[in-house]
C-alpha cells in the first residue's frame, strides 16, 4: 500500500509503480520508462505532466543508488580497517 501527498497523477503513478515492481529485478525497473508508466495508468498525460507521472520512479530508482552507494562506501571502509588492522 503506498501512502503520501502529492498531485493526484503523482500519487496515482506511485501506487501503480510500487504495485507493479514487486517481485522484479532491479534491471528491470532501471528500464522502465515513461511510456511503460503512462500505459499503467491507461490515460493519456499531458506533456507537463510528465514529470508528475514519473516523480514516484525516479525517486525508487535515486533511493536505491544511494543505498548501494552507501553498501559500497561501508564495504570499504571495512576493508581498509581490516587492512589497517593487519598491518600493525
Amino acid at each position: 500500500k503506498f501512502t503520501g501527498k502529492g498531485c493526484v497523477i503523482s500519487t496515482v503513478s506511485a501506487s501503480l509503480i510500487t504495485e507493479h515492481i514487486k517481485n522484479k529485478t532491479l534491471n528491470y525497473v532501471k528500464n522502465l520508462n515513461i511510456k511503460n508508466i503512462t500505459d499503467l495508468m491507461k490515460i493519456n498525460i499531458i506533456s507537463t505532466r510528465l514529470k508528475c507521472a514519473s516523480l514516484p520512479l525516479n525517486a525508487i530508482i535515486k533511493s536505491h543508488n544511494r543505498l548501494y552507494q552507501n553498501s559500497i562506501d561501508s564495504i570499504e571502509k571495512i576493508i581498509q580497517n581490516l587492512e589497517k588492522s593487519t598491518k600493525k
